[in-house]
């Protein structure tokens, strides 16, 4: 009697991961997921191309706000003055 418990739950476990288990699902609304994200880039593209002109400008905004202004002093590496400037170039005189 205890051999069909078990026999019934180890047929219920299995009923229950061939829905559940890691791996894309034997059966169920899962059984498909190799699919999505080839179809989520298909419309990811699509999207982008269609609104190709607010990316751009999103885009175009971003990099505005990312202007890099260097500092050429030398300092910050141990060295003093400048590149051939007003103090005739020692930017390579050690401080």
């Amino acid at each position: 009697m205890i051999q069909g418990v078990i026999n019934t739950v180890s047929g219920s476990a299995e009923r229950i991961r061939s829905f559940l288990h890691f791996s894309a699902p034997d059966e169920g609304p899962l059984a498909d997921n190799e699919t999505w994200m080839p179809d989520f880039m298909k419309g990811l593209t699509s999207g982008i191309e269609k609104n190709r002109n607010l990316v751009e400008k999103a885009v175009k905004d971003v990099a505005s706000d990312m202007v890099l202004s260097p500092k050429m002093s030398g300092a910050e590496y141990g060295y003093a003055g400048d590149a051939g400037g007003k103090n005739g170039g020692d930017i390579y005189r050690r401080i």
